[in-house]
């Protein structure tokens, strides 16, 4: 099964300049086995997206299509095949 995981700009030097990443994983998969994946394969954006103890960075945002993960339990968010996840970190100015 294949999932996307949409990468913004300001992230796109640590996932090899794509915008786009296409994982396969097992068609029961969890949203924890997608960004094992994924950052397995890209373990620089690791730590622009998780923190030590491996939860989502406090300013990073994740959405499995309209839904909001940021207080889920990865392992416990089913990912249906063909699913976009989104990762947006907070920007902010001054």
């Amino acid at each position: 099964m294949a999932v996307q995981m949409l990468i913004p700009g300001v992230l796109r030097d640590l996932a090899g300049g794509r915008g786009t990443l296409s994982i396969d994983v097992p068609a029961d998969a969890d949203a924890e086995q997608v960004f094992a994946r994924v950052l397995a394969d890209y373990p620089a954006l690791h730590g622009r997206i998780r923190d030590e103890q491996g939860r989502i960075r406090r300013h990073v945002n994740v959405f499995l299509e309209e839904e909001n993960l940021r207080s889920s339990s990865l392992a416990q968010v089913p990912v249906p095949p063909g699913s976009r996840i989104h990762v947006l970190p907070c920007i902010s100015g001054g």
